[in-house]
């Protein structure tokens, strides 16, 4: 597999194991910053996405609830990206989500 092809496939993988972290650290912000300003489009959406996230809600614990209460945007960007199967929907009568 040619070098560029293998850390281009590193580094996606590096951005989406900060998703699985319990808390996405100021160290690792700070490389997403470095992330997103990547020349590969794929590797800087991604970082600059998750980025978001990390500034929204740096905790792994209901980050998708709290996405899809309050950060919509980001939450329908995941789902685009595959990263959430289910869906969250608010309950027209409650502050609840429900699936």
């Amino acid at each position: 597999m040619p070098a560029d092809k293998r850390k281009r496939i590193e580094t996606i993988d590096e951005i989406e194991g900060f998703l699985e972290q319990s808390n996405i650290s100021p160290k690792n912000i700070s490389r997403l910053e470095i992330l997103a300003k990547s020349d590969n489009h794929e590797i800087q959406s991604l970082a600059a996405l998750v980025l978001e996230i990390a500034k929204a809600h740096p905790r792994k614990r209901k980050w998708r609830q709290f996405l899809a209460q309050n950060r919509r945007d980001l939450y329908d960007r995941l789902k685009e990206k595959g990263f959430i199967e289910d869906d969250f929907r608010l309950d027209d009568e409650s502050d609840f989500v429900t699936f």
